[in-house]
């Protein structure tokens, strides 16, 4: 289109398809510098308080049912976060398992793994100009 300028697009924004009977894409967002320090306390939060019972005998299903918790208590405000969606609980309608897995995978393929992969080619970099950096 004609005075569309495409090099302010933002590359991290992701299109991913939902339906329940008629498909359709919703852009994924990625999370602001605060909005991914919330989402990250919140998890290591539920995670530790999960953890903090001392019971080490906890199995991976009670994890799993954990964590599904903690998505499905979270999931309309991180929802509100990442999509430009006015009705953030309509989308629960229109979204099923594998849609919602898709999401997640998105949000922590835009806002984690790549910071990860960056952090940890830093430390690289870091252990060879100060050698005496602990393991």
């Amino acid at each position: 289109m004609p005075g569309d300028d495409l090099s302010t697009i933002n590359p991290k924004i992701t299109e991913v398809e939902i339906g329940i009977r008629n498909l359709r894409k919703i852009k994924i967002y990625p999370l602001s510098i605060k909005d991914q320090k919330d989402v990250s306390d919140l998890v290591v939060e539920a995670i530790n308080g999960f953890f903090a019972t001392g019971d080490s005998e906890k199995k991976d299903a009670e994890f799993l049912n954990f964590l599904i918790e903690l998505v499905s208590l979270n999931l309309l405000r991180i929802l509100s976060i990442v999509t430009d969606e006015n009705k953030p609980e309509k989308l629960l309608e229109e979204i099923d398992n594998e849609q919602l897995a898709n999401i997640v995978e998105a949000i922590y393929e835009v806002n984690y793994k790549a910071v990860s992969k960056k952090v940890e080619s830093l430390i690289e970099k870091g252990k060879k100009i100060f050698p005496s950096m602990r393991q």
